[in-house]
């Protein structure tokens, strides 16, 4: 990584011919047969898809390109061009990226560990603090860009031997900012995934890139448009293309991101200014209309592709001032092309081997790994590196090839997290339904992964408002493979909860719970969890609002066991997948309960997804076995999605039988910020005093109508429930339903 002594970049034509690298030195000393041509292109986020439509005509029209520069996005497409890949190449590889997936840090949900699924659940805040001896701290950026990392490596390995950017199949060169010193960092030497990513790190989004000691962001903040860099690189004959987003008048309100679009906006205007200045009349500048493409648009990168195409031809004369005849042309492209089967080859592995691992997993993890020596599979090279990645607590995991005597090793790196070891984050729940019922509650959640050799985890959560309390888990795997675990936990929790007395008036309680006892289980993948256990603890419930109900005060002890299976792809708007979840809790007085009693249930969900519309079911069962179950433990009806006609807690009994079928579509898509869902659903159950007493004749039925938000922070939900007789209910839900 070099920085050319010409920030920024001014240096007369007298003086550059002495400081011209030496790669440029000997092309200019050919006599030259047309002058050297420079494509420059700019940053602009999703709006630098144009930059492939851009080279596509440029194709068609033979015009040919001897240097490129580029800023983020510009670095992106410019990069990949200098290494070989053609535009239908490239075009082909964007679309078939999962933008809103790759833009994201955490593995998809299927394939996280189970322990993180579980707190999915709880919908917290997707911040996190990382708590240490020295403080609180976290992480440099909303992304720390790992998908968008390996995405970048998997496009341009087969550059694994070329060090210089000069020995790329067009001399390249990517502009990124010197964080500590605002300076212009030109880079054109060492990995070219690094020099993009570097490129397109736009400061608070992704997080900076370290090379060579140097902290680096995106380079449109100092050169969005480097057309003198191109200059000074030996271009005679500028092409630049910019499509980067105008700032907006201010007389508009700006949400959070807009107030960061137009400060970078207003930025790289300033640069981009400058920069078209040194263009002269012999060049062309190409401005793309992109009004319906916005910078963090990346699911319309077919647009942005089109438009650039569009832009070009419109421009179409002008560029024929830069073409060259045809077989001139074929020279250039086989030159410019490194075809496929070559870059496979250039790619072969001859060793794979993994670093900066947990001990934990030094035994196990390499032999399960799919990448192997021979031609490189893609496929198996991202599969690996998520394989790595959520096997333990890393914040990225790199791979390279690194070329030695015996061929390139394929060298997958994990990197610990720079912020921790410890991990909190936080949350709220609001849940009213319009009747004065109205429930508050804050949440902090910590845990403290990697505690001894077998990699054991301490997680704690913490609530205020109703219910309020605490619950604590200590996680020992008992082998390095963490299938096998003990777990002892302990929870404290206070509620102030409403009953439906038989005469139809309400009873405020206050309720308090004290547990404590110990699980033993298997972790099956990502996929399933088995425990069984004890449970010990008190109960007592006080009547608030009248002296209608005796106090509660009795101890428990209790053989538990809970299987639960989780597919979902997520846990509030899931779009396919299924869940099932079985609980036994089995109250016995040899274990010091006061009351001995067996509570079953089980509940299933199956999500399909025909085009927009997602269809889903549950089912939900419970019983007491026949041993009558205190009122305390008894199972409810009532709320949200639980007969929504119905208040929370309106029927109670030993025995539950509830159907539920709906559906919801997507009705807008806010980008990085969510997605807005309505739907509706029909419901059919009930509860009864025991097994002899249930019946189809008697099930109650309950309709939902709801309109629902999954935004980054916390799902909301917004719905009308209607029953029999008229009964409805309203319900408004911040954060998960409690």
């Amino acid at each position: 990584m070099v920085r050319p002594p010409l920030v920024p970049f001014r240096i007369p034509l007298l003086v550059m011919t002495f400081l011209v690298p030496t790669a440029g030195a000997a092309r200019a000393e050919a006599p030259p047969t047309r002058p050297k041509i420079g494509l420059v292109l700019s940053g602009g986020g999703a709006r630098g898809g144009a930059h492939v439509g851009i080279l596509k005509v440029l194709e068609e029209l033979r015009v040919p390109v001897d240097f490129v520069t580029g800023t983020s996005m510009g670095a992106l497409v410019g990069g990949l061009y200098c290494s070989g890949l053609s535009p239908e190449e490239m075009e082909a590889e964007f679309a078939a990226v999962d933008w809103g997936n790759i833009l994201s840090d955490p593995p998809e949900r299927r394939e996280r560990k189970f322990r993180r699924k579980e707190e999915d659940r709880l919908a917290l805040f997707p911040m996190e603090l990382g708590v240490g001896k020295d403080g609180m701290s976290q992480p440099e950026g909303l992304l720390l860009g790992r998908k968008i990392e390996a995405l970048l490596g998997k496009l341009s390995v087969h550059t694994v031997a070329i060090d210089s950017f000069d020995g790329l199949r067009i001399p390249f060169r990517a502009v990124a900012t010197d964080l500590d010193t605002g300076e212009a960092v030109i880079l054109d030497r060492g990995s070219l995934a690094d020099a993009m990513r570097a490129s397109i790190s736009i400061p608070g989004i992704f997080a900076p890139v370290e090379l060579d000691g140097r902290v680096l962001v995106d380079g449109g903040i100092v050169d969005n448009l480097p057309v003198d860099l191109a200059q000074w690189l030996g271009a005679e004959r500028i092409i630049a293309v910019d499509v980067g987003t105008p700032p907006r008048g201010t007389s508009e309100r700006l949400s959070p991101f807009g107030v960061l679009g137009q400060t970078m906006g207003l930025l790289t205007e300033v640069n981009v200014k400058k920069q078209r200045s040194h263009l002269g009349p012999a060049d062309l500048l190409i401005t793309p209309n992109l009004d319906q493409v916005s910078t963090g648009s990346f699911e319309q990168i077919d647009d942005a592709i089109a438009a650039g195409e569009a832009a070009a031809r419109a421009v179409a004369d002008q560029l024929r001032k830069f073409s060259v005849s045809e077989p001139e042309y074929q020279e250039y492209l086989a030159r410019q092309r490194w075809p496929r089967a070559e870059r496979e080859e250039a790619a072969r592995v001859a060793s794979v081997t993994v670093r900066g691992i947990e001990p934990a997993d030094r035994d196990w993890l390499p032999a399960h790994l799919q990448s192997k020596p021979g031609i490189l599979d893609r496929t198996a090279l991202q599969r690996d590196s998520d394989y790595i990645y959520r096997s333990g607590e890393y914040e990225d995991v790199r791979f390279r090839l690194e070329p030695d005597a015996e061929g390139n090793r394929l060298a997958f790196e994990a990197r610990d997290r720079s912020w921790g070891p410890g991990y909190l984050r936080f949350g709220i729940g609001v849940e009213t339904s319009f009747d004065g019922n109205s429930e508050f509650r804050a949440l902090a959640h910590y845990r403290r992964p990697r505690i001894g050799p077998l990699g054991a985890e301490w997680r704690a959560l913490a609530g205020i408002g109703n219910p309020s309390g605490f619950a604590t888990e200590f996680y020992q795997p008992l082998h390095a493979r963490g299938i096998w675990f003990v777990a002892p936990v302990a929870r404290y929790e206070q509620e102030r909860d409403t009953v439906f007395l038989d005469s139809g008036e309400r009873e405020e309680l206050d309720s308090r719970r004290l547990d404590g006892g110990i699980d033993f289980g298997a972790e099956i993948g990502s996929v399933a969890e088995i425990r069984a256990g004890v449970l010990f603890g008190r109960r007592d419930i006080d009547a608030i609002t009248s002296a209608n109900l005796d106090p509660v005060n009795v101890d428990t002890g209790a053989y538990t066991f809970k299987a639960e299976m989780d597919t979902l792809d997520s846990p509030f708007f899931p779009t396919h997948g299924s869940s099932v979840r079985f609980d036994a809790l089995l109250s016995r007085e040899d274990l010091g309960a006061d009351v001995p009693f067996d509570r079953i249930s089980l509940r299933g969900v199956q999500v399909g997804r025909i085009g927009r519309n997602i269809l889903f079911g549950t089912l939900d069962l419970g019983t007491d076995l026949g041993s009558e179950l205190p009122p305390y433990e008894q199972f409810e009806l009532g709320g949200f999605l639980n007969l929504s006609g119905l208040e929370r807690g309106a029927a109670r009994g030993d025995v539950k039988a509830l159907a539920t079928f709906g559906y919801f579509f997507q009705v807008w898509h806010l980008g990085i910020l969510g997605d807005i869902y309505a739907g509706a659903a029909l419901q059919a159950g009930n509860v009864w005093d025991g097994v002899s007493e249930t019946s189809f004749a008697n099930l109650r039925y309950s309709g939902t109508l709801f309109i629902g938000a999954d935004t980054r922070l916390s799902p909301v939900y917004f719905a009308v429930g209607l029953a029999e007789e008229g009964e409805h209910a309203f319900y408004l839900f911040i954060g998960p339903a409690f």
